[in-house]
């Protein structure tokens, strides 16, 4: 066994050796195989030069390190172990370790996911996984793993990861493992309870919950935890609690689950949510194991085992309890953390609320679809002279030169590329492009229809999870499915119909948003009565192509109107030139009319935001929403910082405004008991299901919810009361009726204009 064993820390003295080395190891440091790339005189360090030079200079502090590999060979750049080298390699490397590990005493780091896969029970991944203590039973040790210190050097966002982790391992003092009692608590003393729960897995109506924790927020108070909770559990645990503040790391999760399985309503209790806060104050990775091992001394729960274990749970409850500490805190000072906090527990009764589908219309869509994708691919087929697959870009790339396409564009792989931007150059002059894009859209639109079959319920209705931080701008995300990706023409949006009879499938549009936020922001009041005239960008086009507003023409128009929107993503004149079809000379002059003669605020306001984003790292939008923008200096320059500078704040901030009118919604529906409520939102807009009966109480409600915005930060603007926030409610039988991009189908039958202003 011997010949296996690897190489002491010295390994260029004349006497390095396999298996020569301190016998116990305080530290010890597992990579992933050896550089391939190492000098024949250094043949026997078991890492490249870099990483060893680093592993030297840790060493100094403790003198019995011992550092090995999971595989002995050398192993590419890159590449990753195969399984056969994995079980090859396995038993040995738990040879070695057992000669140098000292039980109770030596730590383990591992270097990369196979070895932690191998030494960590239960590990899932570097991303959520690094820094976290697992305890190894068979070598009866503690095991860290991080990130291989190469690919760390790569990678500018896993650097402060890597030695918060390396901290830890070599100086970690860690907490106990959390005390936990296997019951439901007799009572919870204090206003704010901490709570947790384990499922079979994240599907709210397959899954199961296996236990529930909870702790009170006494300093070394027990977490309880109830296994395998029945209807007695959930009702005490809810009369427990229902009156004080909820706790929790993405507390919708949670209470998504526990209303429906105990058919309490969960979702009426205040919450604060640690992931929320965590987000509102710019942090980029948001799992709760990563925020208990870059900001506490928890060991993490992993070290309690796997999340069977009550230990897991436990320590998951002190870790959101600790993280608390660190969060909530900083994120009461900003306002927009309050308003995320009370639409949590919100969008998680919009899941369970649902949204309805006309299914026989489905089907009906599902079968035109079928013919007319059969009817695509015969017509493909037939230019092909024979069946072939029309999804194998080989095989569509080979039709293509037959039909005369002169395909020039490569993919990195050498091959030909037949992607969209490559094939809409040849779209006018060969038909079989036309057919091709036929066939391809006809099938990404029978797969929405299925995905809705995979996903409905058994109440017949969709649950989508509406997430409130789905971008790092604050605008949401939806799974499960995805509403914000439906096909903006087209028949789908024909199947979204209120769950009522007679009902009405209502939307909530705001009006010029982005532009109303940059002149409030900027405080400029010509642009903000720019907006207010009849058309903005027409005015603006009769400015930059100095003629009468009645001779501009549509694609002056168009121009003036892409570079305006590209100028508030913080575009630069060569971006927005590709993008509006323009050359950058244009662009330029179009920027210089719009940003130094017509809004000069504006240009102002703009650049002040790239000098902040620049100096301080970070963007902040009026309602408190931060921004990290250092990563991105870093990875992609000041350009890209510059430009998410401009952007966030205008963006964020538009999307706030929906989650206010949204959450003013709810918040009158519940007051008035209404059966109308908000089903789900896209980006700027928000969607309602409206009882006939409520209709006009319904208008009311939303009217109310824009006049809410006067009650917010944003009123400090000196433009607010000359500027108004403006939309309307607009209501159809389905969605496609009441979306305006939605051309063929569009026909709303009531609309109703909305504004901050009385």
């Amino acid at each position: 066994m011997r010949a296996s064993h690897y190489l002491d820390l010295r390994p260029s003295e004349s006497e390095a050796a396999p298996g020569k080395g301190i016998l116990e190891a305080d530290r010890i440091i597992v990579g992933i195989a050896p550089s391939p790339n190492r000098p024949h005189e250094r043949r026997n360090e078991p890492f490249g030069a870099k990483s060893h030079e680093l592993i030297q200079a840790l060493a100094k502090n403790f003198p019995s390190m011992y550092v090995t590999n999971f595989q002995k060979t050398p192993l590419e750049i890159g590449k990753k172990l195969v399984a056969k080298e994995q079980k090859k390699w396995a038993p040995l490397l738990y040879a070695e370790l057992a000669l140098y590990v000292v039980p109770g005493v030596t730590r383990i780091l591992t270097l990369g996911s196979e070895p932690s896969k191998l030494l960590c029970p239960g590990f899932k991944s570097l991303r959520e996984d690094h820094g976290t203590v697992f305890y190894n039973p068979e070598l009866d040790c503690e095991v860290l793993p991080t990130f291989h210190f190469a690919a760390a050097m790569r990678n500018p966002e896993q650097k402060p990861f890597l030695k918060r982790d390396l901290q830890r391992f070599f100086e970690g003092n860690f907490i106990e493992s959390q005390k936990f009692i296997l019951a439901a608590p007799p009572s919870l003393p204090t206003p704010e309870v901490y709570l947790d729960i384990e499922t079979t897995g994240l599907d709210i109506y397959e899954d199961k919950i296996i236990s529930i924790g909870v702790a009170s927020d006494l300093d070394q108070a027990p977490v309880y935890i109830a296994l395998n909770p029945g209807e007695k559990v959930f009702k005490k645990l809810y009369e427990m609690v229902k009156n004080k503040i909820l706790v929790g790391h993405n507390i919708s999760f949670d209470l998504a689950f526990l209303e429906h399985h105990s058919q309490l309503p969960w979702t009426k209790i205040k919450v604060r949510d640690t992931m929320l806060a965590a987000f509102v104050l710019g942090e980029t990775v948001l799992s709760l194991k990563h925020l208990v091992t870059a900001y506490t001394d928890r060991k993490g729960s992993h070290s309690g085992g796997g999340f069977e274990d009550p230990q897991y749970l436990a320590e998951d409850v002190a870790g959101t309890k600790t993280v608390a500490s660190t969060f909530l805190k900083r994120a009461k000072q900003q306002w927009i953390s309050s308003l995320l906090y009370q639409l949590s527990p919100r969008i998680a009764r919009m899941r369970l609320n649902g949204v309805h589908i006309d299914w026989k219309l489905a089907e009906q869509l599902t079968r035109e679809y079928e013919k007319k994708i059969v009817k695509a691919k015969a017509e493909l087929d037939h230019v092909a002279g024979k069946d072939i697959n029309w999804n194998s870009n080989d095989q569509v790339a080979k039709v293509l030169l037959k039909a005369g396409v002169p395909l020039t564009d490569m993919t990195p792989t050498g091959k030909y590329s037949v992607s969209e931007p490559t094939l809409l150059k040849f779209k006018e002059d060969y038909g079989i492009i036309q057919t091709y894009f036929n066939h391809k859209d006809l099938e990404h639109d029978l797969s929405f229809i299925a995905s809705y079959h995979d996903l409905r319920g058994t109440d017949l209705m969709l649950h989508p999870k509406f997430n409130l931080m789905g971008a790092a701008t604050g605008r949401s995300s939806m799974t499960d499915p995805n509403l914000q990706q439906v096909p903006r023409l087209g028949p789908i949006k024909l199947l979204f119909t209120s769950r009522f009879k007679n009902g009405f499938f209502g939307l909530v549009d705001l009006a010029q948003a982005e532009l109303r936020i940059a002149a409030l922001m900027a405080n400029d009041d010509v642009l903000a009565e720019s907006i207010m005239s009849e058309d903005i960008h027409r005015l603006n086009a009769a400015a930059i192509y100095e003629i009468p507003m009645e001779e501009v023409t549509a694609y002056q128009r168009k121009k003036s109107k892409g570079v305006t929107f590209g100028l508030l993503y913080g575009g630069s004149p060569q971006g927005l030139a590709t993008r509006v079809g323009v050359s950058v000379a244009e662009v330029e002059k179009i920027m210089y009319v719009l940003l130094k003669s017509k809004y000069p605020k504006l240009g102002r306001y703009i650049q002040d935001q790239k000098d902040i984003a620049v100096a301080t790292g970070q963007s902040t939008t009026p309602l408190g929403r931060i921004r990290d923008l250092r990563l991105l200096t870093e990875l992609e320059g000041e350009g890209s910082a510059e430009r998410k500078g401009i952007n966030s704040p205008i963006q964020g901030t538009a999307s706030d405004v929906m989650l206010i009118i949204l959450n003013s919604c709810f918040e009158q529906t519940e007051k008035l008991q209404t059966q109308s409520l908000p089903i789900f939102g896209v980006h700027d807009s928000s969607m309602h299901d409206i009882h006939p009966s409520e209709k006009m109480k319904y208008v009311g409600i939303v009217q109310n919810a824009f006049r809410a915005l006067n009650d917010t930060p944003l009123n400090q603007f000196p433009l607010w009361g000359q500027l108004p926030i403006e939309g309307e409610l607009i209501l159809g039988r389905n969605w496609a009726q009441v979306e305006s991009t939605n051309e063929e189908n569009y026909a709303p039958l009531f609309s109703y204009p909305c504004s901050n202003l009385e």
